[in-house]
Protein backbone atom coordinates (compact mmCIF):
# COMPACT_ATOMS: atom_id res chain seq x y z
CA UNK A 1 0.00 0.00 0.00
CA UNK A 2 0.97 3.32 -0.34
CA UNK A 3 2.24 5.67 2.28
CA UNK A 4 -0.17 8.19 3.85
CA UNK A 5 -0.33 11.37 1.61
CA UNK A 6 1.23 14.27 3.73
CA UNK A 7 -1.41 17.16 2.22
CA UNK A 8 1.96 19.74 2.61
CA UNK A 9 3.36 17.53 -0.15
CA UNK A 10 0.35 17.94 -2.55
CA UNK A 11 0.21 20.91 -4.80
CA UNK A 12 -2.54 21.70 -7.44
CA UNK A 13 -1.07 24.48 -9.67
CA UNK A 14 -4.01 25.96 -11.80
CA UNK A 15 -2.12 27.81 -14.97
CA UNK A 16 -3.49 31.09 -16.27
CA UNK A 17 -7.19 30.27 -14.85
CA UNK A 18 -9.81 32.64 -16.47
CA UNK A 19 -13.14 31.76 -14.46
CA UNK A 20 -13.00 32.83 -11.23
CA UNK A 21 -15.79 30.11 -10.23
CA UNK A 22 -13.32 27.63 -10.92
CA UNK A 23 -10.78 28.95 -8.38
CA UNK A 24 -13.97 28.73 -6.06
CA UNK A 25 -14.73 25.09 -6.56
CA UNK A 26 -11.34 24.14 -6.88
CA UNK A 27 -10.77 25.33 -3.32
CA UNK A 28 -13.73 23.38 -2.62
CA UNK A 29 -12.47 20.40 -3.77
CA UNK A 30 -9.27 20.51 -1.44
CA UNK A 31 -11.38 21.24 1.22
CA UNK A 32 -13.72 18.30 1.09
CA UNK A 33 -10.51 16.12 0.68
CA UNK A 34 -8.08 17.68 2.69
CA UNK A 35 -5.71 17.20 -0.49
CA UNK A 36 -3.16 20.04 -0.38
CA UNK A 37 -2.42 23.40 -1.27
CA UNK A 38 -3.78 25.40 -4.17
CA UNK A 39 -1.30 27.59 -6.27
CA UNK A 40 -2.36 29.62 -9.18
CA UNK A 41 0.14 30.93 -11.89
CA UNK A 42 -1.33 34.09 -13.26
CA UNK A 43 -4.84 34.11 -12.66
CA UNK A 44 -7.01 36.27 -14.60
CA UNK A 45 -9.49 37.14 -12.36
CA UNK A 46 -9.70 38.57 -8.93
CA UNK A 47 -9.82 35.98 -6.07
CA UNK A 48 -12.06 37.94 -3.97
CA UNK A 49 -14.88 37.27 -7.44
CA UNK A 50 -14.06 33.26 -6.32
CA UNK A 51 -15.86 33.40 -3.01
CA UNK A 52 -19.28 32.42 -4.67
CA UNK A 53 -18.57 28.83 -5.26
CA UNK A 54 -15.94 28.03 -2.22
CA UNK A 55 -18.70 27.01 0.07
CA UNK A 56 -16.56 26.19 3.19
CA UNK A 57 -13.71 26.59 1.71
CA UNK A 58 -12.67 30.30 1.86
CA UNK A 59 -9.47 29.23 4.15
CA UNK A 60 -8.38 27.79 0.99
CA UNK A 61 -9.02 30.64 -0.89
CA UNK A 62 -7.37 32.69 1.61
CA UNK A 63 -4.16 30.67 1.85
CA UNK A 64 -3.61 29.73 -1.61
CA UNK A 65 -0.89 31.10 -3.39
CA UNK A 66 -0.29 33.45 -6.24
CA UNK A 67 2.98 32.79 -8.20
CA UNK A 68 4.20 34.93 -11.80
CA UNK A 69 5.37 31.72 -12.93
CA UNK A 70 5.43 27.94 -12.67
CA UNK A 71 9.14 27.29 -11.47
CA UNK A 72 8.62 30.36 -8.23
CA UNK A 73 5.21 27.73 -7.62
CA UNK A 74 7.63 24.58 -7.30
CA UNK A 75 9.42 22.77 -4.29
CA UNK A 76 11.95 21.59 -4.63
CA UNK A 77 12.47 17.71 -5.84
CA UNK A 78 8.75 17.57 -6.87
CA UNK A 79 7.36 15.00 -8.82
CA UNK A 80 5.65 17.41 -12.11
CA UNK A 81 2.36 16.25 -13.31
CA UNK A 82 1.22 17.36 -16.58
CA UNK A 83 -2.54 17.25 -16.95
CA UNK A 84 -3.99 16.35 -20.29
CA UNK A 85 -7.37 16.11 -21.58
CA UNK A 86 -8.41 12.20 -21.94
CA UNK A 87 -10.77 11.25 -25.12
CA UNK A 88 -7.22 10.13 -27.08
CA UNK A 89 -5.41 7.73 -25.14
CA UNK A 90 -1.86 9.10 -24.59
CA UNK A 91 1.06 6.14 -24.35
CA UNK A 92 2.51 6.82 -21.06
CA UNK A 93 -0.01 8.59 -19.59
CA UNK A 94 -1.28 6.81 -16.11
CA UNK A 95 -4.12 7.10 -14.27
CA UNK A 96 -4.36 9.70 -10.84
CA UNK A 97 -4.81 6.61 -8.83
CA UNK A 98 -1.23 5.64 -9.60
CA UNK A 99 0.35 8.82 -8.60
CA UNK A 100 1.51 8.21 -5.54
CA UNK A 101 3.31 4.84 -5.83
CA UNK A 102 5.61 6.78 -8.69
CA UNK A 103 8.26 8.71 -6.27
CA UNK A 104 6.42 8.31 -2.77
CA UNK A 105 9.52 10.29 -0.90
CA UNK A 106 8.93 13.46 -3.71
CA UNK A 107 6.01 15.95 -3.30
CA UNK A 108 3.37 15.94 -6.00
CA UNK A 109 3.07 19.01 -7.89
CA UNK A 110 0.07 18.55 -10.38
CA UNK A 111 -0.38 21.81 -13.04
CA UNK A 112 -3.60 21.74 -14.91
CA UNK A 113 -4.13 24.36 -17.52
CA UNK A 114 -5.95 27.12 -18.87
CA UNK A 115 -9.72 26.43 -19.15
CA UNK A 116 -9.92 26.42 -22.90
CA UNK A 117 -6.19 25.78 -23.67
CA UNK A 118 -4.56 23.52 -21.45
CA UNK A 119 -1.33 23.89 -20.39
CA UNK A 120 1.44 25.04 -23.28
CA UNK A 121 3.29 21.80 -25.09
CA UNK A 122 6.57 23.11 -23.78
CA UNK A 123 5.33 23.05 -19.90
CA UNK A 124 4.19 19.34 -20.72
CA UNK A 125 7.24 18.73 -21.84
CA UNK A 126 9.05 19.87 -18.88
CA UNK A 127 6.99 17.31 -16.62
CA UNK A 128 8.08 13.96 -15.35
CA UNK A 129 4.78 12.27 -16.17
CA UNK A 130 1.38 12.96 -17.96
CA UNK A 131 -1.84 11.99 -16.25
CA UNK A 132 -5.25 12.15 -17.53
CA UNK A 133 -8.68 11.05 -16.76
CA UNK A 134 -10.36 9.06 -19.66
CA UNK A 135 -13.32 10.70 -20.68
CA UNK A 136 -15.88 10.01 -24.07
CA UNK A 137 -14.73 11.12 -27.42
CA UNK A 138 -18.24 13.48 -27.48
CA UNK A 139 -16.80 15.63 -24.65
CA UNK A 140 -13.16 15.19 -24.59
CA UNK A 141 -11.85 17.15 -21.20
CA UNK A 142 -13.67 17.94 -17.60
CA UNK A 143 -14.15 21.38 -16.40
CA UNK A 144 -10.67 22.46 -14.30
CA UNK A 145 -12.26 22.42 -11.20
CA UNK A 146 -13.91 18.70 -11.91
CA UNK A 147 -10.63 17.39 -12.89
CA UNK A 148 -9.02 18.74 -9.64
CA UNK A 149 -11.59 16.88 -7.28
CA UNK A 150 -11.06 13.91 -9.61
CA UNK A 151 -7.68 14.35 -8.81
CA UNK A 152 -7.93 15.39 -5.15
CA UNK A 153 -10.58 12.19 -4.78
CA UNK A 154 -8.07 9.70 -5.97
CA UNK A 155 -4.83 10.92 -4.31
CA UNK A 156 -7.38 10.91 -0.69
CA UNK A 157 -8.07 7.45 -0.99
CA UNK A 158 -4.84 6.15 -2.15
CA UNK A 159 -3.42 7.54 1.06
CA UNK A 160 -6.31 6.61 3.37
CA UNK A 161 -6.62 3.00 2.18
CA UNK A 162 -9.15 2.59 5.51
CA UNK A 163 -11.43 5.28 3.40
CA UNK A 164 -10.96 3.31 0.07
CA UNK A 165 -11.41 -0.22 1.63
CA UNK A 166 -15.26 0.20 2.51
CA UNK A 167 -15.85 1.26 -0.70
CA UNK A 168 -14.31 -1.46 -2.38
CA UNK A 169 -16.54 -3.84 -0.10
CA UNK A 170 -19.39 -2.06 -1.49
CA UNK A 171 -19.02 -2.40 -5.21
CA UNK A 172 -18.21 -6.13 -4.62
CA UNK A 173 -21.43 -6.52 -2.77
CA UNK A 174 -23.34 -5.13 -5.21
CA UNK A 175 -21.80 -7.26 -7.88
CA UNK A 176 -22.74 -10.48 -5.88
Amino acid sequence: LPRELDATALLRIAVETEDPLNAGAAARALASTAAGELWLVRPRFDLNDARRTAVGATAILETARIAADVDAALPPGALLVATESGATPRRGAISPRALPLLAPERPLAILFGHEVNGLPRELIHRCDVVSRIPSSGTQPSYNLAQALLIFAYELMLAGRPEVAAPARMVASDTEA
